[in-house]
Protein backbone atom coordinates (compact mmCIF):
# COMPACT_ATOMS: atom_id res chain seq x y z
CA UNK A 1 0.00 0.00 0.00
CA UNK A 2 1.84 3.49 -1.44
CA UNK A 3 0.16 6.44 1.03
CA UNK A 4 0.45 9.94 -0.69
CA UNK A 5 1.44 12.75 1.65
CA UNK A 6 1.29 16.61 0.46
CA UNK A 7 3.65 18.79 3.00
CA UNK A 8 4.64 22.61 2.41
CA UNK A 9 7.48 21.88 0.86
CA UNK A 10 7.17 18.58 -1.58
CA UNK A 11 5.11 15.67 -2.11
CA UNK A 12 6.91 12.52 -0.70
CA UNK A 13 6.47 8.81 -0.62
CA UNK A 14 8.35 6.67 2.10
CA UNK A 15 9.10 3.05 1.97
CA UNK A 16 10.71 1.27 5.28
CA UNK A 17 11.89 -2.24 4.65
CA UNK A 18 11.72 -4.74 6.43
CA UNK A 19 8.36 -5.00 7.09
CA UNK A 20 7.96 -3.20 9.54
CA UNK A 21 6.94 0.49 9.78
CA UNK A 22 7.42 1.40 13.16
CA UNK A 23 11.07 0.41 12.55
CA UNK A 24 13.76 2.85 13.14
CA UNK A 25 15.73 2.99 9.81
CA UNK A 26 19.65 2.98 10.09
CA UNK A 27 19.83 4.57 7.10
CA UNK A 28 18.18 6.75 4.34
CA UNK A 29 17.99 6.94 0.17
CA UNK A 30 16.25 9.57 -1.24
CA UNK A 31 15.67 9.21 -4.94
CA UNK A 32 14.62 11.88 -7.31
CA UNK A 33 12.81 10.98 -10.45
CA UNK A 34 12.79 12.46 -14.23
CA UNK A 35 11.74 14.84 -16.01
CA UNK A 36 7.87 14.55 -16.39
CA UNK A 37 7.71 11.50 -13.91
CA UNK A 38 6.92 11.83 -9.87
CA UNK A 39 7.65 10.23 -6.93
CA UNK A 40 5.97 6.75 -7.87
CA UNK A 41 8.73 6.25 -10.48
CA UNK A 42 11.67 4.55 -8.70
CA UNK A 43 9.07 2.67 -5.66
CA UNK A 44 8.98 -0.78 -7.98
CA UNK A 45 13.12 -0.86 -8.56
CA UNK A 46 13.24 0.03 -4.73
CA UNK A 47 11.14 -3.24 -3.62
CA UNK A 48 13.05 -5.51 -5.62
CA UNK A 49 16.57 -4.58 -3.67
CA UNK A 50 17.09 -7.07 -0.72
CA UNK A 51 18.66 -5.11 2.07
CA UNK A 52 17.74 -6.88 4.87
CA UNK A 53 21.67 -7.53 5.69
CA UNK A 54 21.63 -3.31 6.37
CA UNK A 55 18.92 -2.97 8.76
CA UNK A 56 15.64 -0.81 8.18
CA UNK A 57 16.26 1.61 5.24
CA UNK A 58 13.92 4.68 4.77
CA UNK A 59 13.77 5.06 1.27
CA UNK A 60 12.13 8.69 0.31
CA UNK A 61 11.01 9.81 -2.82
CA UNK A 62 9.34 13.49 -3.94
CA UNK A 63 8.04 14.48 -6.37
CA UNK A 64 9.06 17.47 -8.07
CA UNK A 65 7.18 20.70 -8.08
CA UNK A 66 4.88 21.17 -11.36
CA UNK A 67 6.06 23.97 -13.84
CA UNK A 68 6.57 25.01 -17.16
CA UNK A 69 9.45 23.40 -19.54
CA UNK A 70 10.31 25.66 -22.32
CA UNK A 71 11.81 22.70 -24.47
CA UNK A 72 8.39 21.13 -24.15
CA UNK A 73 6.36 24.02 -25.82
CA UNK A 74 6.07 25.74 -22.14
CA UNK A 75 3.92 22.51 -20.66
CA UNK A 76 3.53 22.15 -17.54
CA UNK A 77 5.22 19.40 -15.52
CA UNK A 78 6.67 17.49 -13.00
CA UNK A 79 10.23 19.34 -13.24
CA UNK A 80 13.05 20.07 -11.03
CA UNK A 81 14.07 23.18 -13.35
CA UNK A 82 13.11 24.68 -16.92
CA UNK A 83 15.20 23.24 -20.15
CA UNK A 84 16.05 25.83 -22.83
CA UNK A 85 16.03 24.67 -26.62
CA UNK A 86 19.92 24.54 -27.54
CA UNK A 87 21.47 27.96 -29.09
CA UNK A 88 24.20 26.49 -30.93
CA UNK A 89 26.77 24.16 -29.08
CA UNK A 90 25.32 26.22 -25.86
CA UNK A 91 22.22 25.69 -23.83
CA UNK A 92 21.02 28.43 -21.14
CA UNK A 93 20.61 27.08 -17.48
CA UNK A 94 17.65 27.83 -15.43
CA UNK A 95 20.26 28.75 -12.34
CA UNK A 96 17.29 30.34 -10.48
CA UNK A 97 15.07 26.82 -10.55
CA UNK A 98 18.23 24.83 -10.04
CA UNK A 99 19.21 26.51 -6.93
CA UNK A 100 15.22 27.02 -5.56
CA UNK A 101 15.08 23.09 -6.23
CA UNK A 102 18.67 22.21 -4.65
CA UNK A 103 17.57 23.93 -1.66
CA UNK A 104 14.40 21.89 -1.35
CA UNK A 105 16.63 18.49 -1.70
CA UNK A 106 18.67 19.88 0.99
CA UNK A 107 15.73 20.12 3.22
CA UNK A 108 14.70 16.93 2.73
CA UNK A 109 18.40 16.13 3.58
CA UNK A 110 18.16 18.49 6.74
CA UNK A 111 14.56 15.89 7.43
CA UNK A 112 16.23 12.55 7.33
CA UNK A 113 19.23 14.41 10.21
CA UNK A 114 16.26 15.61 11.94
CA UNK A 115 14.47 12.07 12.39
CA UNK A 116 17.40 10.58 13.22
CA UNK A 117 19.41 9.34 10.28
CA UNK A 118 22.96 11.05 10.01
CA UNK A 119 24.27 12.36 6.47
CA UNK A 120 26.83 10.19 6.90
CA UNK A 121 24.23 7.55 6.61
CA UNK A 122 22.15 8.96 3.39
CA UNK A 123 22.34 8.26 0.33
CA UNK A 124 20.94 10.94 -2.42
CA UNK A 125 20.32 9.01 -5.95
CA UNK A 126 18.89 10.45 -9.06
CA UNK A 127 17.77 9.99 -12.57
CA UNK A 128 18.30 12.23 -16.10
CA UNK A 129 17.22 15.32 -14.15
CA UNK A 130 16.73 14.06 -10.84
CA UNK A 131 20.25 13.24 -11.30
CA UNK A 132 21.25 16.40 -12.46
CA UNK A 133 20.14 17.78 -8.99
CA UNK A 134 21.81 14.82 -6.93
CA UNK A 135 25.05 16.05 -8.00
CA UNK A 136 24.09 19.42 -7.41
CA UNK A 137 22.76 19.61 -4.36
CA UNK A 138 25.12 16.36 -3.61
CA UNK A 139 28.27 18.42 -3.77
CA UNK A 140 26.78 21.18 -2.30
CA UNK A 141 25.74 19.85 0.78
CA UNK A 142 27.08 21.26 4.36
CA UNK A 143 28.17 17.70 5.40
CA UNK A 144 29.28 14.64 3.61
CA UNK A 145 26.68 12.12 2.63
CA UNK A 146 27.17 8.61 2.40
CA UNK A 147 27.10 8.58 -1.29
CA UNK A 148 25.79 9.73 -4.96
CA UNK A 149 23.77 7.63 -7.20
CA UNK A 150 23.73 9.02 -10.55
CA UNK A 151 21.98 7.70 -13.40
CA UNK A 152 21.97 9.07 -17.15
CA UNK A 153 22.56 13.24 -15.97
CA UNK A 154 25.38 15.73 -15.80
CA UNK A 155 26.26 18.24 -13.52
CA UNK A 156 24.52 21.72 -13.86
CA UNK A 157 26.43 24.75 -13.61
CA UNK A 158 29.69 23.35 -13.89
CA UNK A 159 31.31 26.34 -14.12
CA UNK A 160 30.41 27.46 -10.53
CA UNK A 161 32.74 24.83 -9.05
CA UNK A 162 34.02 27.89 -6.45
CA UNK A 163 30.37 26.95 -4.47
CA UNK A 164 31.03 23.23 -4.13
CA UNK A 165 31.49 22.70 -0.08
CA UNK A 166 33.99 19.79 -0.80
CA UNK A 167 36.70 21.95 0.07
CA UNK A 168 34.99 23.36 2.80
CA UNK A 169 34.69 19.54 4.61
CA UNK A 170 37.73 17.99 3.69
CA UNK A 171 38.01 14.21 5.54
CA UNK A 172 40.83 11.98 6.02
CA UNK A 173 41.19 10.36 2.64
CA UNK A 174 40.89 13.17 0.23
CA UNK A 175 36.91 14.27 0.65
CA UNK A 176 37.06 17.07 -0.34
CA UNK A 177 39.50 16.56 -3.40
CA UNK A 178 37.35 13.47 -4.06
CA UNK A 179 34.19 15.80 -4.02
CA UNK A 180 36.30 17.62 -7.08
CA UNK A 181 37.21 14.93 -9.04
CA UNK A 182 33.43 13.58 -9.13
CA UNK A 183 32.43 17.37 -10.42
CA UNK A 184 35.22 17.64 -13.31
CA UNK A 185 34.21 13.91 -14.66
CA UNK A 186 30.08 14.86 -14.38
CA UNK A 187 31.08 18.37 -15.47
CA UNK A 188 33.55 16.63 -18.40
CA UNK A 189 30.89 13.89 -19.91
CA UNK A 190 27.15 13.17 -19.58
CA UNK A 191 27.21 10.91 -16.29
CA UNK A 192 25.84 7.47 -17.85
CA UNK A 193 25.11 5.87 -14.64
CA UNK A 194 27.68 5.48 -11.45
CA UNK A 195 28.25 5.47 -8.03
CA UNK A 196 30.04 8.10 -5.97
CA UNK A 197 30.99 6.93 -2.27
CA UNK A 198 31.76 9.51 -0.02
CA UNK A 199 32.69 8.99 3.69
CA UNK A 200 34.43 5.89 4.03
CA UNK A 201 32.11 2.24 5.11
CA UNK A 202 29.23 3.65 2.46
CA UNK A 203 26.41 0.88 2.36
CA UNK A 204 25.89 -1.18 -0.86
CA UNK A 205 22.88 -2.48 -2.52
CA UNK A 206 21.98 -5.36 -4.28
CA UNK A 207 19.28 -6.92 -6.53
CA UNK A 208 16.75 -9.05 -4.39
CA UNK A 209 13.43 -10.01 -3.65
CA UNK A 210 12.14 -8.50 -0.52
CA UNK A 211 8.80 -7.49 -1.32
CA UNK A 212 7.47 -7.11 2.40
CA UNK A 213 8.20 -3.56 2.78
CA UNK A 214 6.17 -0.84 4.08
CA UNK A 215 5.42 2.44 2.71
CA UNK A 216 4.59 4.97 4.16
CA UNK A 217 4.05 9.15 3.65
CA UNK A 218 5.29 11.96 5.20
CA UNK A 219 3.57 15.63 6.00
CA UNK A 220 -0.01 16.72 5.81
CA UNK A 221 -3.18 15.80 3.63
CA UNK A 222 -3.23 12.06 3.15
CA UNK A 223 -4.10 9.52 0.29
CA UNK A 224 -4.01 6.38 -0.63
CA UNK A 225 -2.00 5.37 -4.14
CA UNK A 226 -0.76 2.09 -5.36
CA UNK A 227 1.58 1.86 -8.37
CA UNK A 228 -1.18 1.36 -11.39
CA UNK A 229 -3.03 4.08 -9.96
CA UNK A 230 0.19 6.58 -9.90
CA UNK A 231 0.22 5.37 -13.98
CA UNK A 232 -3.09 6.54 -14.65
CA UNK A 233 -3.46 9.30 -12.00
CA UNK A 234 -0.30 11.25 -13.98
CA UNK A 235 -1.84 10.62 -17.40
CA UNK A 236 -5.67 11.63 -16.20
CA UNK A 237 -3.91 14.25 -14.72
CA UNK A 238 -2.09 15.50 -17.96
CA UNK A 239 1.31 15.45 -16.08
CA UNK A 240 3.23 12.90 -18.88
CA UNK A 241 4.28 13.96 -22.17
CA UNK A 242 2.82 13.82 -25.45
CA UNK A 243 5.86 11.74 -26.73
CA UNK A 244 5.08 9.66 -23.80
CA UNK A 245 1.66 8.78 -23.84
CA UNK A 246 0.58 8.74 -27.52
CA UNK A 247 4.21 6.67 -29.04
CA UNK A 248 4.68 4.87 -26.11
CA UNK A 249 1.71 3.71 -23.91
CA UNK A 250 -1.15 3.90 -26.99
CA UNK A 251 1.10 3.32 -30.28
CA UNK A 252 3.59 0.89 -28.54
CA UNK A 253 2.28 -0.30 -25.82
CA UNK A 254 -1.56 -0.43 -26.26
CA UNK A 255 -1.11 -1.97 -29.96
CA UNK A 256 0.79 -4.60 -28.24
CA UNK A 257 -1.64 -5.45 -25.51
CA UNK A 258 -4.68 -5.23 -27.80
CA UNK A 259 -2.73 -7.64 -30.62
CA UNK A 260 -2.30 -10.51 -27.38
CA UNK A 261 -5.75 -9.98 -26.92
CA UNK A 262 -6.97 -10.15 -30.03
CA UNK A 263 -4.66 -13.73 -30.86
CA UNK A 264 -6.17 -15.39 -27.60
CA UNK A 265 -9.88 -14.21 -28.86
CA UNK A 266 -8.92 -15.62 -32.17
CA UNK A 267 -7.28 -19.00 -30.74
CA UNK A 268 -10.20 -19.39 -28.77
CA UNK A 269 -12.45 -19.27 -31.41
CA UNK A 270 -10.40 -21.64 -33.43
CA UNK A 271 -11.01 -24.16 -30.91
CA UNK A 272 -14.78 -24.38 -30.26
CA UNK A 273 -14.98 -21.99 -27.17
CA UNK A 274 -18.17 -20.09 -26.82
CA UNK A 275 -18.36 -17.02 -29.06
CA UNK A 276 -19.40 -14.73 -26.67
CA UNK A 277 -15.88 -15.71 -24.74
CA UNK A 278 -13.96 -14.77 -27.18
CA UNK A 279 -15.58 -11.96 -27.79
CA UNK A 280 -15.31 -10.23 -24.42
CA UNK A 281 -11.49 -11.31 -24.10
CA UNK A 282 -11.17 -9.60 -27.76
CA UNK A 283 -13.13 -6.23 -26.13
CA UNK A 284 -11.07 -6.44 -22.83
CA UNK A 285 -8.51 -3.92 -23.60
CA UNK A 286 -11.08 -1.58 -24.21
CA UNK A 287 -11.54 0.01 -21.20
CA UNK A 288 -7.21 0.62 -22.11
CA UNK A 289 -8.17 2.17 -24.97
CA UNK A 290 -10.73 4.24 -24.35
CA UNK A 291 -8.47 5.89 -21.22
CA UNK A 292 -5.63 6.51 -23.29
CA UNK A 293 -7.93 8.47 -25.89
CA UNK A 294 -9.29 10.42 -23.52
CA UNK A 295 -5.83 11.66 -22.08
CA UNK A 296 -4.39 12.51 -25.54
CA UNK A 297 -7.67 15.17 -25.58
CA UNK A 298 -6.59 16.17 -22.09
CA UNK A 299 -3.40 17.09 -23.27
CA UNK A 300 -2.68 20.36 -25.01
CA UNK A 301 -2.44 18.34 -28.10
CA UNK A 302 -2.64 18.82 -32.32
CA UNK A 303 -5.65 18.04 -33.85
CA UNK A 304 -3.26 15.54 -35.68
CA UNK A 305 -2.67 13.59 -32.29
CA UNK A 306 -6.69 13.67 -31.55
CA UNK A 307 -7.73 12.55 -34.57
CA UNK A 308 -4.72 9.94 -34.95
CA UNK A 309 -5.40 8.50 -31.27
CA UNK A 310 -9.45 8.18 -32.85
CA UNK A 311 -8.32 6.19 -35.74
CA UNK A 312 -6.05 3.93 -33.38
CA UNK A 313 -8.86 3.33 -31.09
CA UNK A 314 -11.06 2.13 -33.68
CA UNK A 315 -8.79 -0.02 -35.80
CA UNK A 316 -7.42 -2.02 -32.44
CA UNK A 317 -11.13 -2.46 -31.55
CA UNK A 318 -12.50 -3.50 -34.46
CA UNK A 319 -9.98 -5.03 -36.29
Amino acid sequence: MLRVMTSHTLETLELITGGNPAATPVASIVVLHGLGADGNDFVPIAQELDLDTIGPVRFVFPSAPVRPVTLNGGYEMRAWYDIHPPIGQSRQEDEAGLRESCALVQGLLDREAARGVPPARTVLMGFSQGCAMTLMAGLRAPQRLAGLVGLSGYLPLAARRADLSGARHARPGGGGAARHRVARRAAGAGLQGGVAHLPDGAFGLRAGGGRSQHLAGSGAGCGLMSGSAGFFSSRWRARVPMRVLFWRDMLLVGTLINVVFTGVALAMAASSMPMALAAAVHFAPLPYNLFLVVAVWRLPASALHRWASLAWLAFVTLV
